[in-house]
């Protein structure tokens, strides 16, 4: 009669496991699991040449047994440890007192849960961190005292404060006004004596509220960005003062600072 192909597997499996306790019979069955961890210097979430491991950072692993053991990584970043095989979480913790501040998480995944399995080392991938860039604004309407209907000028500045590459869309906004009326021009690179970055820019006129403009190009560490807009403002038989505010998203950039993500700029407006 022939042998049960299910029996026959359980069979195999147990030999495996006698086989690990004879060679260790005072032992668990256990297997290894390793990581890396680094400073991702430009902030672009993947480990340049330049990139260095962050050193004597724990590395908590929940077993699948539930215990918890510590790892720690080396002048390289990099960590192992011996674990029982299983579904195994693996969290850098952020609180170790040698975990650098002000940095946030710019590859990998943490915490993350994987499958250690016996007999061999199982790769928990990489973590990167990043400085937390900082993005201010600046508003400039190069002519400020509309005389009737008047044809101006306003360029957007943005200067990234922290050192940091900004990383990820940066999105600005501007309330509208049917007043101030503009088309984009995608195309310019120059406006008065300026240089601008039109091109890096994206105009979305969807929102019935406000003004949106995009860029996906990151704002190098200390670095600016800027775009310009040719623009006509028309009293309409009015006469006053109005105020504009360009404010930048939060969390824009893979910032986290916003006290400073807003800027005014006043038009006085006559009519004869």
């Amino acid at each position: 009669m022939k042998t049960p192909i299910t029996i026959t597997l359980l069979f195999f499996i147990s030999a495996i496991y006698q086989n690990v306790y004879a060679e260790s019979p005072n032992s668990e069955i256990v297997t290894t699991i390793h990581g890396h961890v680094y400073y991702d210097e430009n902030n672009n979430g993947t480990e340049d040449g330049t990139d260095a491991g962050i050193p004597s950072i724990d590395v908590l692993l929940t077993q699948s047994d539930g215990v918890i053991i510590t790892a720690v990584t080396d002048a390289n970043g990099d960590w192992s440890a011996i674990v029982i095989p299983g579904m195994t979480t693996v969290d850098i913790d952020e609180t170790d007192a040698d975990f650098p501040t002000n940095l946030q998480q710019s590859d990998g995944t943490d915490p993350e849960t994987i499958m250690a399995v016996l007999d061999l080392d199982t790769d928990a991938g990489v973590d990167g961190y990043a400085g937390i860039p900082d993005i201010t604004v600046s508003f400039n309407i190069l002519t400020t005292l509309m005389d009737g209907i008047t044809s101006a000028n306003a360029i957007f500045n943005l200067y990234e404060l922290a050192g940091v590459n900004t990383n990820g869309t940066i999105t600005l906004i501007l309330a509208k006004d049917n007043r101030f009326t503009f088309t984009y021009n995608n195309t310019l690179s120059t406006l008065g004596s300026q240089s601008v970055n039109n091109a890096d820019w994206s105009y979305d006129s969807s929102n019935p509220s406000f003004h949106i403009w995009e860029s996906i190009v990151p704002i190098n560490a200390l670095g600016k960005s800027n775009f310009g807009l040719e623009f006509v403002y028309d009293p309409q038989n009015t006469s006053g003062q109005v105020s504009y505010s360009i404010t930048v998203i939060a969390g824009s950039g893979g910032e986290m600072i916003n006290y400073n993500n807003q800027d005014v700029e006043e038009i006085t407006f006559i009519t004869y």
